[in-house]
């Protein structure tokens, strides 16, 4: 038997066909087929109902006469407005030129179909019998009658009875939670995605950063709408526990002491507005407790303490430090955490001009420090740890006093890796790390032994000035620094892309770059 090829028509609404169908009074009223991508309506009519049926079914019917396969086929000639021989939405009257081409011969698809006006001869598609419609060149846009018809990709929105890309619809993302509540929002490509920018709702709270269309945890405290990230689980910091300095407290103790009442990870924000707040007094986070102290005003918020150090982080709690400076004390350290569980994280601060030294980590304590600075006093280390302590160093400047002091000191046991990092003082020069510390991309005044570390030189009365903008007042800012320093460290992904003061950084992997917290 000689059959036609497959030939994809344009496709229009159903509905609006039937409706015409019915105007013009002809045969029995029509019902809508489902838009199945096997039926003969959507491929060669007749001709594709002889092939399948072996002449059984041999005539194609759309939406007037009940298929016994489902795909459109029946035994005896449907109503002209119905009857589909050519496939396409086309019926008897508008076209039925398959059923007899010039030039060809006739054949009958089987003894019950008609003699002289079976299906016959082939046309001039190159398609294949019996394809279905899809989303390529060659077949057109893939029928459907809901989205739960639209195969997840680039086209998974049904409108018009056609699956489209959700970017072409008027709700995108409303039509997206519509079929699949787990991919509620529309992407740039068109596909049902879990989270844009735009949208990033549907992330939990374990991962609520939409990056590339994808959830994450949080790595840095803009990335939430608390102003804190729970950097080790990746968390943001509630809303439902947040307090003013000044404004709801004049000290930062007593907001601390209302966050350990709460029991539950508070944040407090700090202003530069500094009227009628108690600077000059100790910070103690104690018991387990877990809170972000975030400077949210456009200077650091300044803390000066007593005779104890001026934040003192003990008995396993764990303190996020942003946007500060603790300076100034007069005869105490800067920092101190004590004790195993005990765990500081400091970002964009700074902690210098501190009489009793920078920062000290004791008793198996940790420091995480990012894009900070920590300044030493005469004869006392900027950084120590010891006690099995343990520290990640990353884009910091760390600066010793004059003395013998080092500027970095981890004996023992501790455990310390520095990248990126600047780190000198106006004591000799190999004592400028006094520890077996893992240090690569660095700058120091002496060479470090490890990979793509550098030599500065000393620093001296005469440079220190020109290598930071007021050395004496503890300024460590850049100036004019050495040429090398400026093309140390190489930036990796998830590293901070600004630096202290919110200038850029490469943010391009492996992309060479200042080592410290200052881009001069």
């Amino acid at each position: 038997m000689t059959m036609p090829s497959a030939r994809v028509l344009p496709i229009r609404s159903p509905a609006a066909w039937c409706t015409a169908a019915l105007v013009l009074a002809l045969g029995p009223s029509c019902t809508t087929t489902t838009r199945n991508g096997e039926h003969c309506y959507y491929n060669a009519g007749n001709a594709t109902c002889a092939e399948r049926h072996d002449g059984a079914l041999p005539y194609c019917a759309f939406g007037c006469s009940e298929s016994p396969n489902g795909d459109g086929c029946v035994d005896a000639e449907p109503s002209g407005p119905c009857y589909s021989p050519c496939g396409g939405e086309q019926n008897f009257a508008e076209d039925n030129t398959c059923l007899d081409v010039a030039g060809t011969d006739t054949t009958t698809p089987s003894s019950t179909g008609p003699t002289d006006d079976g299906p016959t001869g082939t046309d001039d598609a190159d398609t294949t019998q019996g394809t279905s419609p899809s989303t390529t060149d060659d077949t057109g846009p893939l029928p459907c009658d809901t989205s739960g018809d639209c195969p997840d990709g680039t086209t998974p929105i049904c409108s018009d009875y056609v699956c489209v890309a959700c970017t072409s619809t008027a709700l995108p993302d409303a039509e997206c939670a519509a079929k699949d509540p787990d991919l509620p929002a529309c992407g740039v490509d068109g596909d049902c995605v879990v989270c844009t920018a735009a949208n990033p709702l549907a992330c939990p709270e374990s991962a609520p950063v939409c990056d590339d269309e994808a959830c994450r945890g949080c790595v840095a405290h803009d990335e939430c709408s608390s102003a804190a990230c729970e950097f080790e689980s990746g968390e943001c910091f509630s809303t439902l526990c947040s307090l003013d300095v000044p404004g709801d407290h004049d000290t930062l103790q007593a907001a601390v002491d209302e966050a350990i009442d709460a029991a539950a990870p508070c944040v407090i924000h700090v202003t530069d507005d500094v009227v009628g707040v108690d600077l000059a007094h100790t910070v103690t986070v104690a018991s387990g407790m877990e809170v972000a102290i975030v400077g949210a005003g456009a200077a650091p918020f300044q803390v000066t303490g007593g005779s104890a150090p001026t934040l003192h982080v003990i008995q396993g709690a764990t303190v996020y430090l942003a946007g500060l400076r603790i300076g100034g004390s007069v005869d105490a350290l800067g920092v101190q955490v004590v004790g195993a569980g005990s765990m500081l994280y400091v970002d964009d601060s700074e902690v210098v001009d501190n009489n009793g030294g920078g920062v000290s980590i004791e008793t198996g304590a940790r420091l995480q420090v990012r894009n900070s600075m920590i300044g030493g006093a005469a004869d006392l280390a900027a950084l120590a740890l010891s006690g099995n302590s343990q520290a990640d160093i990353l884009y910091t400047t760390v600066v010793g006093a004059t003395g013998d002091a080092s500027v970095l000191v981890c004996p023992g046991t501790a455990n310390v890796t520095v990248r990126n990092s600047f780190l000198v003082g106006r004591g000799p020069a190999d004592l400028d790390i006094s520890c077996d510390a893992d240090v690569t991309y660095s700058a120091t005044e002496a060479l470090v032994d490890g990979t793509g570390n550098v030599a500065l030189g000393d620093l001296t009365l005469t440079n220190q000035n020109q290598w930071f903008i007021n050395y004496g007042a503890a300024n460590y800012h850049l100036a004019m620094p050495p040429d090398e320093l400026l093309t140390t460290a190489r930036w990796q992904d998830g590293d901070p892309i600004a630096d202290l003061d919110g200038d850029p950084r490469p943010a391009v992997d492996d992309a060479m770059d200042v080592a410290g917290a200052d881009v001069p």
